[in-house]
């Protein structure tokens, strides 16, 4: 007597009603009405390169040979093709330009085949896409990085212009976005180790016409230091010039700091 092997249907799929019948979803059986003439389409769930979308820019390499992780999930799987290819709004591809990474034969993961360098421009971005498909469907998604550099403060015990050291030393920093203008627009505590003056730095390429400092509450004339080369030490470095602001005195106790731009 030949075997005979009877479906296994997990709960997952739903418990069957009374006259179900069973579809392939790609994967599995699962319960439906007789009557349903729908179909499971094939297409990505969900794609990740293991990068946080925002990263600060660099100089030369940002990621070697399998420093970069994919991982795919699929709806209605499992695929029978997928590449990735990689972009820049720099036009730097590298080899990824003639070279897609084919990923193995499940499809779900690998890693980078080939070093990436940051992109040489601020604000610029780098992007894996990929397309996979199973017989005749096909679907597509992307994951973008965008490096940016940052806008620094806290307590300094010179009241002159910070070299690159003291800027990266000071306690508070955060991401300009790519909108320039953006310096900051909620109150941040900062506390001082004795007397100390207040320093905010950031790109002197943003250029606000119009900056008001508030120190707890109140408009505070901060004086400019003038600009310097800030390398941020990210790689081997990015440089650009950034501009050095200063609080007009010494604060022993903690004060409320807001910055504010106008165009």
């Amino acid at each position: 007597m030949a075997d005979y092997k009877v479906p296994i249907i997990g709960t997952e799929q739903g418990v069957p009603a009374v006259n179900d019948v069973l579809k392939w979803d790609g994967t599995s059986w699962v319960p439906g009405t007789a009557g349903d003439t729908g179909e499971f389409t094939f297409s990505i769930s969900s794609f990740s390169d293991g990068q946080s979308s925002v990263q600060q820019i660099g100089g030369g390499e940002w990621k070697a040979v399998d420093a970069v992780t994919f991982a795919i999930v699929y709806n209605y799987g499992p695929a029978t093709g997928a590449n990735i290819t990689m972009s820049s709004d720099d036009g730097d591809l590298t080899l990824w330009e003639t070279n897609p990474l084919v990923l193995p034969s499940d499809y779900t993961s690998d890693t980078n085949a080939y070093a990436m360098d940051y992109p040489d421009t601020v604000n610029n971005y780098i992007r894996f896409s990929l397309s996979a498909d199973k017989g005749g469907e096909n679907d597509t998604d992307a994951e973008t990085v965008y490096f940016r550099n940052k806008k620094y403060y806290g307590f300094s015990s010179t009241g002159t212009k910070l070299d690159a050291a003291k800027t990266l030393a000071l306690s508070h920093s955060g991401f300009v976005a790519a909108s320039a203008n953006d310096l900051d627009t909620t109150e941040h505590t900062q506390t001082p180790s004795g007397a100390q003056y207040l320093h905010f730095l950031w790109p002197n390429r943003i250029g606000p016409s119009n900056i008001t400092f508030k120190i707890n509450g109140f408009n505070t004339v901060f004086t400019s230091n003038g600009t310097f080369e800030f390398d941020n030490g990210i790689g081997t470095g990015y440089t650009e010039t950034y501009i050095d602001y200063v609080s007009p005195q010494a604060y022993d106790a903690a004060v409320t700091l807001q910055v504010l731009a106008d165009v």
